[in-house]
């Protein structure tokens, strides 16, 4: 049997003559319950660097306004309109 939780029981009691209808006794305890901390961390959201997706929007705007002109350019039926 394990002995880890035996400092817990605080009253332990036999009552013989309980009506339950059995041939066995009633055993009653008290015992103490040690109930650990939770400590919730917050989980730190990444931010993200708004000036780096900025500029690399404006990277592939520029290709594909780049792309997009030279293809308009040799069939002449391409509409290309940025803001």
């Amino acid at each position: 049997m394990s002995h880890r939780f035996r400092n817990n029981l605080k009253d332990v009691r036999n009552l013989p003559r309980a009506n339950i209808n059995s041939d066995h006794n009633l055993l009653v305890w008290n015992n103490r319950n040690y109930l650990k901390i939770v400590i919730n961390f917050q989980k730190v959201t990444p931010r993200f660097d708004l000036e780096k997706l900025y500029a690399e929007r404006q990277k592939v705007q520029s290709a594909l306004v780049g792309t997009f002109g030279a293809i308009e350019h040799e069939s002449g039926n391409v509409e290309v309109q940025w803001k």
